[in-house]
């Protein structure tokens, strides 16, 4: 297997670079469209007042703001998101251009695993603050997952890194 040093890397990191591009379009879309929502329901209108009487109707009877806490949080939470694509896609552009064991990309895996930790612990809280009245501890296994994941190639890629200096100091 040959590396890819022609700037254009493979077309598996083409395609990659390719969906996390429309990954972050849709998320952008996404925070905004509950940020919209969360001001919304923030304020007196007709629109939050009629989504209010038909959510009591149902029997939900959550005030206005306890949604729209739902919704800036998700936001929020969409914005680590896309800051982790973000990072991502930097990772991926030095894979594109045939040199991923650079100090940067260890900083950048650092980076992601932490604030993915931060967006689950974060969303924790705000499915807590959210309901009323009830506790809960929902843990999902596959984000833990992905953050230890995550940990570990930051790890590989400084160890990468240490070997590909350790050779270049050889000649």
């Amino acid at each position: 297997m040959n590396a890819v040093n022609d700037n254009i890397g493979t077309p598996v990191a083409r395609g990659l670079n390719v969906l996390i591009l429309m990954a972050m379009v849709f998320i952008a879309i996404s925070v905004t469209l509950l940020l919209c929502f969360g001001v919304i329901l923030m304020t007196e209108n007709s629109i939050s007042q009629d989504l209010m009487e038909k959510l009591a109707a149902s029997g939900k009877n959550m005030a206005a703001k306890m949604y729209s806490v739902s919704f800036f949080g998700g936001a929020i939470i969409g914005a680590m998101w896309f800051f982790v694509l973000n990072i991502l896609r930097k990772v991926v552009k030095t894979l594109l251009g045939g040199d991923p064991f650079v100090p940067e990309n260890i900083s950048r895996l650092r980076l992601m695993w932490i604030v993915i930790a931060l967006a689950e612990i974060l969303r924790i809280i705000i499915v807590n603050l959210s309901t009323v009245g009830e506790v809960t501890l929902d843990l999902r296994p596959g984000t833990w997952f992905v953050v230890f994941v995550i940990a570990a190639l930051a790890e590989v890629f400084r160890h990468g890194a240490e070997l590909r200096r350790d050779a270049e100091l050889t000649i």
